[in-house]
């Protein structure tokens, strides 16, 4: 297991960021210990392969605490991120990635496709700028822009929004394909 923690004051980051290929087969738990704004960040840069082959998950503070940044091309995931209970504060997608677990968010922030997933719930705000894909629901809690043409795809579930879903741009456009 992996463990991210934040210091015991105010103030205090932590940064775990992946330059360069990496395999983990154990959990990554993300702890912010001052329960402030300032929070664990876990970035996967670069365009080589990471394949994380297990949870990610927070403690601590119950949720809202990682931000997950995926800024170069090549990255898997294949366990769960977050927990409906405990849901990462921001999942910030630059570059195509696979998730194949289910995926729990308070915001998104999608301009690479996400593949494989098999399922994706955000409890606030998502911003898409890419495909999503996913085996199962596709829940939207919270204010959905549209940031360019875009398809929400699932193989045999629903994609359900609670709140409004506009376009940053006329003529944006949003395809569902749910099966």
């Amino acid at each position: 297991e992996a463990r991210v923690t934040s210091g015991d004051h105010a103030n205090e980051y932590s940064t775990l960021q992946f330059d360069y290929a990496v395999t983990a087969s154990d959990q990554i738990v993300i702890n912010d210990k001052n329960s402030t704004a300032y929070q664990a960040y876990l970035i996967f840069s670069g365009n080589n392969t990471a394949t994380i082959a297990a949870d990610i998950n927070v403690s601590g503070h119950a949720d809202d605490e990682c931000t997950l940044q995926v800024t170069g091309t090549g990255k898997t995931f294949t366990g769960n991120i977050g927990t409906s209970g405990a849901q990462l504060e921001l999942i910030n997608i630059d570059a195509a990635t696979t998730f194949q677990g289910a995926v729990y968010t308070t915001d998104l922030e999608v301009d690479g496709a996400i593949t494989s997933t098999s399922s994706l719930y955000v409890v606030e705000a998502a911003s898409i700028g890419a495909d999503i894909t996913t085996s199962s629901t596709q829940t939207f809690g919270g204010a959905v822009t549209i940031t360019t043409d875009i398809t929400l795809t699932t193989t045999n579930s629903n994609v359900d929004f609670d709140s409004t879903v506009n376009a940053s741009s006329a003529g944006d456009a949003l395809t569902i394909a749910a099966g």
